[in-house]
């Protein structure tokens, strides 16, 4: 429960700091928009494999015997998202369809669809967790404030290269429980061609920022987090404790910052 609230809280501060660089004026409401819309996307995965999911972890265990709480918290945030859209959402169609895309992609990552979920398919686990943050947390508010694509792309790529290194140790720590069919990059690289694959991805991201970005190529707050994440991938590994994961986690909120500073 803490972590969830940890990477809503740190997805929030990324989504705000980019869109106030964007000269974005509701920068505070997308930030509690995506806070909330993680911890519900969050809660609903972990209930729905606290109750389908033959494996099972301490972590599911709890979830388990306090479906009441967490259910609860679910639907706060739902609710509490559903009315912060309506007064975010600019009256396009075309984004409410986009909305409706991203929240079919993020329930069905766990719910099958024709015998499978999405995050059970070869190769597709870490692109697509990627693919859906970059699109809620940048595409969405980006283009629902009237931002042209083309002056967005370019960092929001670079942000998929960004979640998608950040979820290689996560796929090394459950190296050994998902399916060897869903070929993440710790079953296709190995260890160490996973650790220098996220490594790479944090080297690009870093000198795209470095170069296009004034404001973070002077914070000190960003380059010192970059060093600090790629710490933290270099040493990624199975049984890394929840300390090491919610640092990665956080990685997110201080770079958000760095917007700011």
């Amino acid at each position: 429960m803490y972590s969830n609230c940890i990477i809503g809280l740190s997805a929030a501060f990324l989504s705000a700091g980019f869109l106030y660089d964007a000269g974005v004026g509701n920068w505070l409401i997308y930030g509690v928009f995506n806070f909330f819309s993680i911890l519900f996307v969050y809660n609903f995965h972990r209930i729905y494999k606290a109750t389908f999911s033959k494996v099972k972890t301490p972590l599911l265990d709890w979830v388990a015997g306090n479906r009441g709480f967490v259910i609860y918290l679910m639907v706060v945030s739902l609710l509490t998202c559903l009315a912060l859209f309506t007064v975010l959402w600019q009256g396009k169609s075309t984004l409410l369809v986009l909305f409706g895309v991203m929240v079919l992609l993020s329930l069905a990552y766990v719910i099958p669809i024709f015998g499978k979920s999405l995050r059970e398919l070869p190769h597709l686990k870490s692109p697509l967790i990627a693919f859906v943050w970059a699109l809620v947390l940048f595409v969405f508010p980006s283009l629902n404030e009237a931002i042209p694509f083309p002056i967005i792309a370019g960092p929001v790529s670079i942000y998929f290269l960004f979640f998608f290194a950040l979820t290689i140790p996560f796929d090394l720590r459950d190296v050994h429980i998902d399916s060897s069919k869903q070929k993440t990059p710790p079953m296709v690289l190995g260890e160490k061609g996973s650790r220098i694959l996220s490594l790479g991805l944090i080297l690009v991201y870093f000198m795209y920022f470095a170069v296009f970005n004034e404001n973070l190529r002077q914070s000190y707050l960003f380059i010192g987090t970059i060093f600090f994440l790629s710490f933290l991938l270099f040493t990624s590994k199975p049984g890394k404790s929840e300390t090491y994961f919610a640092c990665l986690d956080l990685s997110m909120l201080l770079i958000g910052l760095a917007y700011f500073l």
